[in-house]
């Protein structure tokens, strides 16, 4: 019938085009806001990623020389253990940040860790 919605060939429900039309509307918005949330997320950690900046405040071994301040602070038998068998933090936390974990969790792990790393406007205090 006319007007009833739902009925047929008219573009409605029933017919999948319209069902259609809004699944590929939310399918382009929900890759247009994840490549919005990655270009941000990358944008925060690019100075990781440049060689100019290694040694630098900005740069990635500053980051990595936190980290081992924060495992220092926080479980100090493991940072002297590490330390004894000279296990720089360089071998495994350049792959924790750079990777941001995606290599050491299974990907629900990484899911959730990167949901709270999105979420979080200090993301990357979070992550350390």
């Amino acid at each position: 019938g006319e007007g009833g919605g739902g009925e047929g060939g008219d573009g409605s429900l029933e017919d999948g085009s319209y069902s259609a039309q809004l699944i590929h509307a939310a399918w382009e918005a929900i890759e247009a806001d994840a490549f919005f949330c990655f270009t941000a997320l990358m944008s925060e950690v690019r100075d990781h990623f440049c060689s100019n900046l290694d040694h630098t405040a900005l740069g990635i071994t500053a980051r990595i020389e936190r980290f081992a301040g924060l495992l220092a602070a926080k479980d100090p038998p493991l940072a002297a253990a590490l330390d004894n068998i000279r296990v720089a933090p360089t071998f495994y936390a350049f792959r924790w940040i750079s990777l941001l974990m995606t290599q050491e969790l299974d990907l629900p792990d990484v899911l959730r860790l990167w949901d709270s790393l999105l979420a979080d406007e200090r993301r990357f205090d979070f992550l350390l």
